[in-house]
């Protein structure tokens, strides 16, 4: 059985400063031709810090770099960030894929953000969280939702003239299909995108759409009075709390990194992460004023090397209600950060895309998946991942 799979043979040496490109980046082939496992090299790694705290000189001091070319730590306090528009600043590390960094007051050093980690994506770093995408701008993405008459088979969106970064191509008519959120609504997420020209449409019955129409932010559209509101008009339930999905792990020096994808459920205000060496019990919550509704990513420090925690997130509502968390485990190690993520072109033809896995070489043990493998979480761009989060080879 095995044999007839795509195995590649993947180390830490090879992962480690390894990050999938752009949608429109040239990639490099592994060396199997015939696969279609993409990996393509980091050329910087790009930190921004929102200055809340009205600092009046911001550095940043970093050390354990995992980069092509070696780079030494700075000396503290480090080196001063170059000044960008809304209080934010930059630094570019050059050819690093990953890094332990703290952001300072360059003039009151003592003023300073818990140790942090950063590694294979440009990153934004405001108020206790990191985002993929600069918070402040509107171009972040938006998602709009569809009510469809119960005479329509099928809720399709097509839609054009999406400016987005990386771009969005025009969709082929009659469109895609869109993803039943259970309630009568149909929604479709639009990502890092600014604007759209839409329409909806019957995709088992071409002749019956609405109006051309746009949208900038997220927007529920109902054909029966033709508008569009800006929440959900039929509000949220107030029961069970839906999960966040994909939680995964990256394991550094003191710390571990965990990310997630958000709650689909459209009561969820925030995130909880909770934490505990594994041995120990209960957990201890390590975020005592709630994560925003918008936040994927958290970096739990201070924790001892070689110890195994485990970790809960968990979504809330507006009133503190807790949905039943997400679980996970990492062990923290002295240096670069541990593990390794594989990403995956899905060819258009396939209806998912899962992993099958054997032979890892991990500690904790990490057990073979089960035929046909595990399922990989979605990037966009049709790409796929999975995270090897204290691995350093597999089949």
């Amino acid at each position: 059985m095995r044999g007839s799979h795509l195995a590649v043979q993947l180390g830490l040496a090879l992962t480690l400063g390894l990050s999938l490109s752009a949608c429109n980046s040239p990639v490099a082939q592994v060396a199997n031709p015939s696969s279609n496992l993409e990996v393509a090299t980091i050329a910087n790694l790009k930190v921004h810090f929102k200055n809340t705290s009205n600092w009046s000189k911001v550095n940043l001091h970093y050390w354990n770099t995992v980069a092509t070319t070696p780079l030494p730590a700075t000396t503290w306090p480090g080196v001063t960030m170059t000044a960008e528009t809304g209080g934010w600043y930059s630094y570019t590390l050059p050819t690093a894929s990953a890094s332990n960094l703290i952001f300072l007051n360059g003039n009151t050093p003592t003023q300073k953000t818990p140790d942090l980690f950063r590694s294979n994506a440009e990153g934004w770093y405001s108020s206790g969280t990191w985002f993929d995408s600069n918070p402040d701008v509107a171009g972040a993405g938006f998602t709009v939702h569809f009510k469809k008459p119960t005479a329509w088979s099928k809720a399709n969106i097509h839609f054009w003239n999406v400016l987005a970064n990386p771009a969005i191509v025009n969709s082929t008519w009659p469109g895609v299909g869109m993803t039943d959120e259970g309630t009568g609504w149909y929604k479709y997420n639009f990502v890092a995108a600014s604007s759209a020209s839409l329409l909806f449409v019957d995709g088992n019955n071409t002749t019956v759409k609405t109006a051309d129409l746009s949208r900038t932010k997220d927007g529920w559209f109902d054909p029966a009075n033709n508008t569009w509101t800006d929440t959900d008009p039929g509000g949220c339930a107030t029961g069970i709390v839906g999960n966040p999905s994909g939680l995964e792990t990256a394991a550094g020096n003191a710390q571990v990194g965990l990310s997630w994808m958000a709650s689909s459920d459209c009561q969820v205000t925030g995130y909880k992460v909770y934490g505990k060496a594994s041995s120990a019990s209960p957990y201890t919550l390590l975020t005592p004023s709630a994560l925003p509704k918008t936040a994927t990513n958290y970096t739990a420090t201070a924790l001892s090397n070689g110890t195994t925690y485990s970790f809960k997130v968990v979504a809330v509502n507006a009133s503190n209600t807790e949905s039943s968390g997400l679980v996970t485990t990492a062990t923290p190690l002295g240096g670069s950060a541990s593990g390794f993520a594989v990403h995956f072109k899905k060819p258009t033809t396939w209806g998912g895309a899962n992993i099958h896995y054997w032979n890892v070489v991990s500690t904790p043990a990490l057990a073979d998946s089960t035929w046909p493998g595990a399922v990989m979480n979605a990037e966009g761009c049709g790409w796929y991942k999975y995270n090897f989060s204290t691995a350093s080879s597999t089949n």
